[in-house]
């Protein structure tokens, strides 16, 4: 994942209403192929909410090298809400 570069606040804006998105921080974004995933977390919960331009929600796994993901699968956005929020277990 890398964090250079200005904030990507569109994809967030597609899925989190307005008076909600103060609660997110952008961490950076991370590139499969053609694909730039934008990471945010949430200020309270610390949850991560994964998406790249057009909205679609990720769910992003980790390899042991620091960084570097090992998995990345697309989930509805409902689901990566919830995760997020800690809704539900992750």
């Amino acid at each position: 994942m890398g964090a250079h570069g200005l904030p990507q606040w569109a994809p967030l804006e597609k899925v989190v209403p307005e008076g909600e998105r103060i609660d997110w921080m952008w961490m950076g974004t991370v590139i499969r192929g053609d694909r730039h995933i934008e990471q945010y977390k949430h200020c309270d919960t610390r949850g991560y909410l994964s998406l790249d331009s057009t909205g679609q929600a990720w769910k992003v796994r980790y390899s042991d090298v620091p960084g570097e993901p090992a998995d990345v699968q697309p989930i509805s956005t409902a689901d990566a809400m919830a995760r997020a929020l800690r809704l539900e277990p992750a």
